[in-house]
């Protein structure tokens, strides 16, 4: 069997799925053939090989790290392909140690087997003791099960092997677009954009929903709210923000008076909510998201998440509902998109009530909505509104791939 190297991607949760599994399989060889595309490389079919797929060719390595950053991939490898014969799986083995020799100190390594059949005539640990002694032999390597510098991988499969070269971790879960889509109240801060992150880890096609108080929609481009949506856009292709304007709901409640002041703010959100369930109607999405979590500021409080609650009829996901403000700013970090989140903004929720309530007021409530006249503020609000697809930065990809 002559040479062959391909690109492995390895996936887990979806591994674990039934009859639907090739549904996800489809989705996730649909986003990582369209980041080929955003990266001009040659797509590729790829072929499925026991709960793994392969594009037969090698990409740059920038093009690799960006597959491994694909929800739903667990690892992207090159691979050399070889038959069952011995003799090739020697010297592929070989060729793989050699092309690390020069950065190995204690010159220690380990090997692994994996068979995804079992008519092949070794056991993986038969396989694990005869290969590894061969290159213990050939080069001179020291065995270290625990701490290996070198670790060889060789995956058996039906009439192939693939000897693995280091591989590059993925995120998991599950590829995007294979669950529902999610409009996400997007502010531009950590907690929102981790809340976007984690639903599309788990399938959801994410949409951006901003309210923005500048001048006008084009000023929000010079903001940090377009570089975040960008890098987000890194991890699941087909990303869309659609930005509506503050104003109308601000000159409306400039007018009103000072003792309902503190329930400004739950108004607001309430507001928000309502534009946005419309919004989401109109695109055919049916479920919500928000980065809340409970009780991190006065307008997230029970009583005033409630409140907000109430003018749906749409599901309302809060993916952080229970963590804590330390743990969303280490998951943020861990991700990269915390510096990003923390440039200076000015947030709508800012601009309302320098003290807002804790506890909703549900008569104040009433009584300032009704002055609102809010189905017509619904639709100037909405008529404002403007929609662009996003795509990542390259120096953004690059950054985020070093």
């Amino acid at each position: 069997m002559a040479k062959e190297e391909v690109t492995l991607i390895h996936y887990q949760e979806i591994a674990l799925k039934g009859r639907n599994r090739p549904l996800f399989e489809r989705q996730l060889a649909a986003n990582l053939q369209l980041l080929l595309r955003r990266w001009g490389e040659k797509v590729l079919p790829p072929q499925w090989e026991y709960g793994r797929f392969f594009f037969p060719a090698v990409f740059r390595a920038e093009t690799e790290k960006a597959l491994a950053q694909i929800f739903g991939v667990s690892s992207v490898a090159r691979a050399e392909v070889v038959s069952w014969q011995e003799d090739e799986i020697q010297a592929a083995l070989r060729r793989r140690a050699l092309k690390e020799w020069p950065r190995l100190r204690k010159k220690t390594f380990a090997l692994r087997v994996k068979r995804a059949v079992k008519n092949f005539p070794l056991t993986s640990l038969e396989a694990e003791r005869k290969w590894g002694g061969w290159v213990k032999q050939a080069l001179g390597l020291k065995v270290d099960l625990e701490n290996p510098e070198l670790l060889l991988e060789v995956e058996i499969v039906s009439e192939r092997v693939f000897v693995l070269g280091q591989r590059i971790k993925g995120p998991g879960g599950l590829p995007a677009g294979s669950s529902t889509r999610v409009l996400q109240l997007f502010s531009g801060g950590v907690d929102s954009a981790l809340a976007a992150y984690l639903l599309g880890r788990r399938g959801c096609k994410v949409d951006l929903l901003h309210f923005h108080a500048l001048p006008n929609n084009q000023a929000v481009l010079e903001t940090k709210i377009y570089p975040l949506a960008q890098f987000l856009s890194c991890f699941f292709p087909g990303l869309n923000l659609t930005v509506v304007p503050y104003r109308d709901f601000y000159w409306s409640v400039m007018q009103l008076p000072s003792s309902l002041a503190d329930q400004e703010v739950v108004v607001f959100r309430r507001f928000m909510a309502r534009v946005a369930q419309e919004f989401a109607r109109r695109r055919r999405i049916k479920v919500l998201a928000s980065g809340d979590s409970l009780g991190q500021v006065a307008s997230q409080t029970f009583s005033n998440l409630a409140a907000v609650d109430e003018v749906l009829q749409m599901p309302l996901w809060r993916p952080l509902i229970a963590l804590g403000k330390d743990e969303i700013e280490a998951r943020g970090r861990e991700i990269g998109l915390a510096e990003l989140a923390h440039q200076p903004y000015k947030d709508c929720c800012s601009l309302i009530a320098r003290h807002p309530a804790t506890k909703a007021r549900p008569q104040k409530i009433v009584a300032i909505e009704e002055k609102l006249q809010l189905p017509d503020l619904l639709q100037q609000t909405l008529a404002g509104a403007e929609t662009w697809p996003i795509f990542p930065s390259p120096r953004q990809e690059r950054n985020l791939l070093k």
